[in-house]
């Protein structure tokens, strides 16, 4: 991973050369990474942090729906860490970013049981917004057909053909 942190020219020169870089890399250089690998039109799939499909380097891609975002269970895999915490981790919110097309995993599926329409109370509209503040995907209403903030877990029920992100907030 180190060859994407300062872009010289013999680092755009293996980027020219790749095909696809497939990596795990350290979770805060997600979005200078993928920057990168758009910018040289470079296939990829990296494992990665669910939280980083928020991250201003991240966001804009999948909402162009040039990134896929592929939600696993990750409970088989763990990261070298250094010794200093213990010399491996697990972690619970693991996800793949790539530029191919990802089969829908429907071993997971989004069945919506809860009502909007007579639960009006139990939803907040976010300020300034008209769109309905959803907190747990198990609250997301199945009777309510206009934009929801929901939690990015999200991505590990739904598709990216049958549903629709259309943006991104950091709170």
């Amino acid at each position: 991973f180190d060859i994407f942190t300062k872009i010289t020219k013999e680092r755009i020169k293996i980027l020219e050369e790749s095909d696809i870089v497939v990596t795990n890399p350290p979770f805060s250089k997600y979005g200078d990474l993928i920057e990168h690998l758009m910018y040289f039109k470079v296939d990829f799939i990296l494992l990665g942090n669910m939280n980083s499909v928020s991250h201003s380097g991240v966001a804009p891609y999948i909402l162009n729906d040039e990134i896929n975002v592929s939600f696993f269970n990750s409970a088989s895999v763990t990261f070298d860490v250094p010794m200093v915490y213990s010399g491996t981790t697990r972690m619970g919110n693991i996800c793949t970013y790539t530029t191919f097309e990802v089969p829908f995993n429907d071993k997971h599926t989004l069945e919506l049981e809860t009502n909007y329409y007579g639960n009006e109370h139990k939803y907040q509209i976010l300020d300034n917004y008209n769109i309905l503040c959803v907190d747990r995907i198990k609250e997301i209403p199945k009777d309510y057909n206009y934009p929801m903030a929901v939690p990015v877990t999200i991505f590990k029920y739904i598709n990216q053909i049958d549903y629709r992100i259309i943006g991104f907030c950091q709170n």
